[in-house]
């Protein structure tokens, strides 16, 4: 029997930042409390109109496996819907009824009572910017003075020392060529009219200051585009950047990282075939698969700090 179609789940912690951009801590069981508050809400109040695209998200709970979980979409415009193949070879427009359309999906699932979800998504769904901005629209009557974030689970020291820069002198990212991705959840400015022109290339850029120092102010905004990429990560083929950190002398430390190389993900097959779509089911059991190796890895960091 051919085998599923092999994804990467990525995992995403939920991160409360207050009006200074700082850091605040969340109580554990966001997830849970979200889930309940999604689920009694309207329709129209669970949808965002987005960079000129509609979504809408959904609580749902599965019977088996037995979770609860996120179902939020993209609708896919219709001047982009793929043809079918018909019996014999013939090419016909796809058809559906009035009332029903293409979306994309992401499915996320909580880890435990931890801030953590486990994603997976269609090639063209959506990726966080949108996720964040949804979330943040949900919970805007008690955001007044601050936002939420996803942040990728990454190895801890690696998001520390992000946290704790103050500036940055080079970043060097290259993007994933994906057709159908959405060019507007990219890489900023110019590189997504870059991504919408020729969609299926990939895009190489290298800022750098060399062994110069950068300006205040221009280093403090390469910073914010390190972290902006951070933070999408599922949309680059490669994240180094080189970042300024104070030291205990009162300089400044130039600190390397390679971003990708301590991302948490886990490969999964879903499904029984590449040729038939997943069912939700068969979606649930992969990233669950995943967040049992994620518990397994806890547990043996856990055991090497105690020996």
């Amino acid at each position: 029997m051919p085998n599923g179609k092999r994804r990467f789940v990525y995992l995403y912690e939920i991160v409360h930042k207050d009006k200074n951009d700082v850091r605040q801590r969340i109580t554990p069981g966001f997830w849970g409390r979200f889930h309940s508050r999604l689920a009694g809400l309207k329709q129209e109040d669970r949808r965002l109109d987005y960079r000129g695209r509609r979504y809408i998200g959904h609580a749902y709970t599965a019977k088996s496996p037995a979770v609860d979980y996120f179902y939020f979409c993209k609708a896919r415009p219709g001047a982009d819907w793929p043809d079918v193949e018909a019996a014999g070879g013939s090419a016909a427009a796809l058809s559906l009824d009035p009332d029903e359309r293409l979306v994309e999906p992401i499915y996320m699932l909580p880890f435990r009572d931890e801030n953590i979800v486990a994603s997976v998504r269609t090639s063209g769904g959506p990726l966080p910017q949108s996720i964040e901005s949804w979330l943040n629209m949900i919970h805007a009557e008690e955001l007044d003075d601050g936002w939420f974030e996803l942040w990728p689970v990454v190895n801890e020291n690696q998001r520390l020392r992000l946290e704790a820069s103050t500036g940055a002198t080079m970043v060097d990212v290259k993007t994933k060529p994906d057709p159908q991705s959405d060019p507007a959840q990219g890489i900023e400015g110019g590189l997504e009219q870059l991504e919408n022109e020729f969609p299926s290339a990939s895009l190489n850029l290298k800022l750098s200051y060399g062994v110069g120092l950068p300006g205040e102010d221009d280093s403090s905004r390469l910073l914010g585009f390190v972290r902006r990429l951070f933070r999408n990560q599922e949309g680059t083929a490669r994240l180094k950047a080189t970042l300024l950190r104070p030291s205990a002398n009162g300089g400044e430390i130039r600190d390397k990282i390679d971003f990708l190389k301590d991302r948490v993900r886990y490969s999964e097959v879903f499904g029984h075939s590449e040729d038939y779509p997943a069912s939700p089911g068969e979606i649930l059991e992969g990233l669950a698969s995943a967040l049992r190796k994620y518990r397994e890895d806890l547990l043996e960091m856990a055991h090497d700090e105690l020996e």
